[in-house]
């Protein structure tokens, strides 16, 4: 249950750092290769997840295998 629990408030804490991203207009989706994938919103906000199983560099930015960052 104490694991369950914990998924669940990471779960939520994602979802209130992602929610105001449904009332932006994601002007662009960029496929950078190598498992490395950027929506790009028109405030200038990029979420970029990471489809590999090693860490990426995108635009100067480190993103972690299997994650995404916020930039």
């Amino acid at each position: 249950v104490e694991i369950a629990a914990k998924a669940i408030a990471k779960g939520m804490s994602e979802y209130k750092e992602l929610a105001d991203r449904q009332f932006i207009y994601m002007k662009d989706y960029v496929v950078a290769g190598d498992g490395v994938e950027a929506a790009i919103y028109e405030d200038g906000v990029a979420i970029v997840g990471n489809f590999s199983d090693t860490d990426k560099i995108y635009n100067g930015h480190t993103v972690p295998a299997g994650d995404y960052i916020i930039i």
